[in-house]
């Protein structure tokens, strides 16, 4: 944990609430499939690489790769969640 004496959310009073930001790589929709599955092995060779791993965990961050399709559904699900409040909300975007 970067701020090990920072209470959670959780801790403050909002149990449930959850916010994860994370980085991706994204290509055209109409990438051809054995171009995205060449992509996904080699960004994932690289977050396989110590020193990669190291850094980017020194920054705060968790390294995770996956696949093309876990990744849609973390996209997926963030728009539906985030969607949904923004709604809820009365967001309009410009």
């Amino acid at each position: 944990m970067a701020v090990p004496d920072l209470p959670t959310i959780d801790e403050s009073g909002l149990p449930g609430f959850e916010v994860i930001g994370w980085w991706g790589m994204l290509a055209p929709s109409k990438t051809p499939g054995p171009v995205v599955g060449l992509l996904n092995r080699e960004i994932r060779a690289v977050l396989d690489v110590a020193e990669v791993r190291r850094n980017l965990i020194e920054q705060g961050m968790d390294p995770a790769g996956g696949t093309p399709e876990q990744f849609a559904a973390l996209i997926k699900s963030d728009m539906d969640k985030w969607g949904d409040i923004g709604k809820r909300l009365g967001v309009k975007l410009d």
